[in-house]
């Protein structure tokens, strides 16, 4: 999950305005826990929401230098180990993306009983 987090949060600064804020939202319902990475930088191109997870898409961003087209890829083959899945969609209200991604919610181990 380290490498998920480490990869959305580098592309959120790659692909973001310098001084643009990044935040992370994170939260669970009793079957899975759900992380969010929410930039405010120039947003995914329409109709390529899906294509970006796979290897070697790349999008170049307006300002610097793109990636190897791999980060996303990478992430999208850790969450579907786990179980999990990984989307993007642009934010509607101001610009920017929003990364999600939710992993299965692991149960809690019983209680030994008394005397183990």
């Amino acid at each position: 999950m380290g490498q998920v987090l480490t990869n959305l949060l580098e592309n959120a600064c790659k692909y973001s305005p310098s001084g643009r804020t990044i935040e992370l939202e994170a939260y669970a319902n009793d079957t899975e826990i759900t992380v969010c990475v929410i930039d405010h930088g120039f947003g995914v191109p329409s109709g390529r929401e899906e294509e970006i997870f796979t290897r070697f898409s790349q999008v170049k961003p307006p300002v610097g230098l793109g990636g190897s087209g791999l980060g996303l890829a990478i992430c999208a083959a850790i969450i579907e180990l786990h179980g999990g899945r990984i989307w993007v969609r642009n934010r509607v209200a101001v610009r920017g993306a929003v990364f999600c991604f939710t992993v299965p919610r692991e149960t809690e181990p019983p209680m030994p009983a008394e005397g183990d």
